[in-house]
């Protein structure tokens, strides 16, 4: 009786220990996920064109916002 005690103690702590490194390990991916999203948020906003810039900031920022659609875009449908 008390080893069907222990084993079910024992089975009890497998499972709370194998939920709470999921939960780490899900946990980690959301802040990853979140942190490039925040990234393609900045780049986007950084890329928009705003009237009194310079024409070297309007060529580069056309240039970068191609470049960047093609980079979005993949991010964004995978």
């Amino acid at each position: 009786m008390v080893t069907e005690q222990v084993v079910r103690g024992l089975r009890g702590l497998q499972i709370h220990v194998l939920g709470a490194g999921l939960r780490l390990i899900i946990d980690f991916f959301q802040w990853i996920l979140h942190a490039v999203e925040q990234l393609l948020y900045t780049v986007d906003e950084w890329l928009l064109f705003r009237t009194g810039e310079g024409r070297i900031a309007l060529l580069s920022k056309a240039v970068l916002g191609a470049v960047w659609a093609a980079v979005s875009y993949v991010c964004g449908s995978a």
